[in-house]
């Protein structure tokens, strides 16, 4: 496919545009945010000098990028493991769809991976709704992000989405380039990893063939990431629960920023990735002649089972599921001592909720539970 239309707004930076954003983000103080926290053997004058070196995006990817990444999880997470990357072939370009626990790192791990293993790296998909500040975009946009535009009226959307298809259609048929998209809008905040239909429906709206053969041609391969400690939970249970119980939830000003940080920052435990292969003889095994919503309806159910069956599970999710059904089920899988600090570890990760009740524990043990619940109700080996 050729596209026509204009993707200015919503593009990656290229890397004749590399230097005046790098130097746009130097003059902008912004280093001195970022420079401590990822990079602390520099100095922020000493990383400024070692950035001006640096060109085009992927040697930003291999000298910045990657690094800060490798720093983040050596000090957040307990280790970063990979798995699937066999099923992937080099030079090929693929539509990477993964369930979505955290705003920055489900993206950073993918390319992280696919770095490592020698694989180009995918541009992503990142929210304007993330872009708070021109800084963060420009950092974003330099780092192979593509911006999803929502903060629209509801024609405005369509229009923005129609871009968004042809810009990812584009890419991968036309550029050989990997995308990576979420399955849903907005994190998992329940653990519940369902793919959206719309997500599909809007890859389709660039369709001009047969729907089957064109979603078969992106190489849609699920992606599904395990995190053993989410460091936002008790942010996401007091969201969960005022939607519940007290009519919705009302963001503050500056909430997506601060989650941001908290999942970059706090602790992760273990974190592993599992890259399955391509969906695409699957889809071309489908009827031609579906109805585009069954279409979608059995793709989505290919995706949710392939994230599904290659979630890992840990030790808490066991725990999580007993203490929420108040059984003893997995108890093969831990210790009563293990089950004592973790009762007491949530506990102590809950009480800054205001009006802190039973119903919010429920909340929390359901939400680690989920991804054993949903293995459970698809036959998956627990």
């Amino acid at each position: 496919m050729t596209s026509n239309i204009d993707f200015e707004q919503i593009r990656s930076y290229t890397d004749q545009e590399f230097p005046e954003v790098r130097d746009r983000l130097i003059s902008e103080g912004i280093l001195s945010f970022i420079v401590p926290k990822v990079f602390p053997d520099y100095s922020t004058e000493e990383f400024a000098g070692f950035f001006k070196q640096i060109n085009s995006v992927a040697d930003f990817q291999a000298r910045v990028i990657y690094p800060a990444v490798k720093h983040i999880l050596t000090h957040t997470s307990e280790g970063f493991t990979y798995t699937g990357l066999e099923n992937l072939e080099k030079g090929k370009p693929y539509l990477f769809i993964s369930n979505h626990r955290d705003i920055v790192l489900d993206p950073a791990l993918l390319n992280f991976a696919l770095f490592e293993a020698g694989f180009n790296t995918a541009e992503v998909a990142i929210g304007d709704n993330l872009l708070h500040t021109k800084w963060i975009e420009d950092l974003a946009r330099l780092n192979k992000s593509f911006i999803v535009r929502r903060s629209l009226n509801s024609r405005e959307l369509v229009l923005a989405s129609k871009v968004l298809s042809e810009y990812i259609g584009y890419n991968i048929l036309e550029k050989s380039n990997s995308i990576w998209i979420a399955q849903r809008q907005g994190r998992a905040k329940d653990g519940n990893d369902k793919t959206q239909v719309g997500i599909l429906n809007m890859i389709l709206m660039a369709c001009e063939q047969n729907q089957r053969d064109y979603l078969s041609s992106l190489n849609i391969a699920p992606v599904s990431v395990s995190y053993e400690k989410d460091p936002c939970d008790a942010d996401k249970v007091n969201e969960l629960y005022q939607q519940v119980y007290s009519g919705g939830y009302q963001k503050r000003d500056g909430e997506d920023v601060e989650s941001m940080k908290k999942g970059l920052l706090g602790d992760k435990g273990k974190i592993h990735m599992h890259f399955s292969s391509s969906l695409s003889n699957d889809i071309s095994d489908l009827d031609g002649d579906l109805h585009k919503n069954d279409l979608i309806e059995k793709i989505c159910d290919l995706i949710d089972l392939d994230i599904l069956n290659n979630y890992k599970l840990y030790q808490r999710n066991y725990m999580a599921y007993d203490l929420y059904f108040e059984d003893a089920i997995y108890r093969d899988k831990y210790t009563w001592t293990d089950r004592d600090n973790f009762i007491h570890l949530v506990e102590n990760n809950l009480k800054s909720i205001p009006g802190l009740s039973s119903d919010h524990f429920s909340i929390f043990y359901k939400m680690y539970a989920q991804p054993l619940i949903n293995k459970l109700q698809l036959g998956l080996t627990s």
